[in-house]
C-alpha cells in the first residue's frame, strides 16, 4: 500500500472521502485499542458514513459524524480506551462520557498520545504546512513537513511518547528530555509505517509494511528481519490480539481480520467490519 505524506500517511489513508488509518500509540501500552481493560487489543471498527463505533463482544455505539476522525486513546487515566473523535473542519476534539475541547485547525493531524511520563493520552497535532507539533497545555516543537508522515510513540525506553516522523524510508526520532533528532533509514515510499514493541524491549522498534512484507528493525543492532502476511491493498493492524502479551503481525481486509501468532506463525482469521470501515487497531499499535 502505497502512503505518501499528502495523503496524511499511514495515519491516514484516504476511505470514501475519509481519512482512514491514522497511527499514533498509546506510551507503554501494547494493547492500543483495549475498551474493556483486559489486557487485549479489541477487534473494532468506525464506520464513518454513520459515526457507528462497533466493537467486537462489547457494544456499538453511536458518536461522530461523516468526515470525523477517530482518536480512541485512554484520556483520563482509567486504563481502558475513550472512544473520541477529531472533528478537522472545527478543531473540536469530543471525548464520550467526559468532555469536548476545540485544539487545532483543519489540516491538522490528530497525534494524542503519552507525551507526558505517568499522565493519560494527551491531545495534540501535527501541522504539515509548518511541521508543528502542539501537545496542548503541554510543550510545542518542529519535527517533519507536508510529506511526513506522524509516527509518535516510546522510541527512548522512557516511558513516554516523543514526535516522530516518517518520510519515504527516512525516520527522524526526536528526543523528548533533548530535542536532538536522530535520523534512521528503513522501508521506502512504498511502505507503511507499522512501528511496534516487535523485540520486546519495553519501547518501540522501527517497521513497515508493504504488500505483505513487514520488515522489522532491532534498535540496538540495527539487524532487519522480514516476515509475511497479507497483501497488496491490505490495511496493517499490528496489536497484541491475543492473550500472548506479545504484539501480533494483523491485517484487514474489507471485514476479513488475520491475525498471526507471534511465537508459531499461525494465522487466525475473523470477521468483523466492511470495506468502509476504519479498523481501530490501524490507529494504534506497540508501547508508547
Amino acid at each position: 500500500m502505497k502512503i505518501s505524506g499528502n495523503m496524511l500517511g499511514w495515519h491516514l489513508v484516504a476511505i470514501v472521502g475519509l481519512l482512514l488509518s491514522y497511527q499514533y500509540v498509546p506510551v507503554c501500552e501494547a494493547t492500543p485499542v483495549d475498551f474493556d481493560n483486559d489486557g487485549v487489543s479489541d477487534i473494532a471498527v468506525f464506520r464513518p458514513s454513520s459515526g457507528l463505533w462497533a466493537i467486537r463482544d462489547i457494544t456499538r455505539v453511536y458518536y461522530g459524524a461523516d468526515g470525523d476522525i477517530p482518536v480512541p486513546q485512554d484520556y483520563y487515566g482509567s486504563e481502558a480506551t475513550d472512544i473520541a473523535v477529531f472533528r478537522p473542519s472545527s478543531g473540536l476534539w469530543g471525548i464520550r462520557g467526559y468532555t469536548s475541547a476545540y485544539y487545532g485547525t483543519d489540516g491538522d493531524i490528530p497525534v494524542p498520545a503519552n507525551y507526558i511520563t505517568g499522565q493519560p493520552a494527551q491531545i495534540a497535532v501535527f501541522r504539515p504546512s509548518t511541521g508543528l507539533w502542539s501537545v496542548r497545555s503541554y510543550t510545542s516543537f518542529y519535527l517533519g513537513s507536508s510529506d511526513s508522515v506522524p509516527v509518535p510513540g516510546d522510541y527512548f525506553a522512557l516511558e513516554r511518547a516523543t514526535g516522530a516522523v516518517f518520510n519515504s524510508g527516512t525516520w527522524a526520532l526526536r528526543q523528548p528530555l533533548t530535542g536532538e533528532v536522530t535520523y534512521y533509514s528503513l522501508g521506502d515510499n512504498n511502505d507503511t509505517p507499522v512501528p511496534g514493541d516487535w523485540f520486546y524491549l519495553e519501547r518501540l522498534s522501527l517497521a513497515t509494511f508493504d504488500s505483505g512484507t513487514w520488515a522489522q528493525k532491532q534498535p540496538y543492532t540495527g539487524v532487519v528481519s522480514y516476515y509475511y502476511l497479507g497483501q497488496s491493498g491490505d490495511i496493517p493492524v499490528p496489536a497484541v490480539h491475543t492473550d500472548l502479551e506479545r504484539i501480533n503481525r494483523a491485517i484487514f481486509r474489507g471485514g476479513r481480520w488475520d491475525i498471526q501468532n507471534p511465537i508459531t506463525g499461525a494465522v487466525t482469521t475473523c470477521w468483523f467490519g466492511s470495506q468502509t470501515d476504519i479498523p481501530l487497531s490501524s490507529l494504534l499499535n506497540g508501547y508508547y
